[in-house]
This record gives structure tokens, C-alpha cells and sequence, in this order.
């Protein structure tokens, strides 16, 4: 994964995704301009907290978000390991 953006800023392709990761599992490939429109819309957002067997509840505060950068190198070098391992 390349996250050196100041290394890539003579070519805006080579970072043009945001890889958002929520949790171990949960995470997101978007463009750049589409994620931080995201990430701003989470600045402003409450997590409903709903575990089971308990009352439901909105707590102010989301959990911690990871964000990098990614490139169609990098997003096509997955999809070659991943058909590799099939």
C-alpha cells in the first residue's frame, strides 16, 4: 500500500483512493474527493450503539477511524493476489 502522498504528487493517479477503515473487516476504497466528503459527514455523526440483549443508545462519540492512501496499482495488485490465491 502507498501511503508517501507527498512522494506521489507529481502524479495525482498514483493516490487517487482512500482506503477508510472502521474496523479489522469493515473497511472502504473510495476516490479522494468522495472520502472526504465522507470523513466530514463523520465529523458530525453520533454511533448508535445496539448490542444485543441491551437497550439501544446514541453516544456522541465514534469510534477511531484509519484512513491511507491507495492507488489503481495498489488496488489492482490486490485483486491479482486475491484471484491468485482462488
Amino acid at each position: 500500500m502507498n501511503n508517501k502522498a507527498e512522494n506521489n504528487q507529481s502524479d495525482p493517479e498514483l493516490c487517487a483512493f482512500i482506503l477508510i477503515k472502521f474496523s479489522y473487516s469493515n473497511q472502504y476504497i473510495l476516490p479522494i474527493d468522495d472520502a472526504i466528503a465522507m470523513i466530514r459527514s463523520l465529523a458530525k455523526s453520533r454511533k448508535l450503539i445496539d448490542d444485543y440483549g441491551k437497550p439501544s443508545r446514541v453516544d456522541k462519540k465514534i469510534d477511531e477511524i484509519t484512513i491511507g492512501f491507495l492507488s489503481q496499482v495498489d488496488i489492482n495488485e490486490i485483486n491479482v493476489k486475491a484471484a491468485l490465491q482462488k
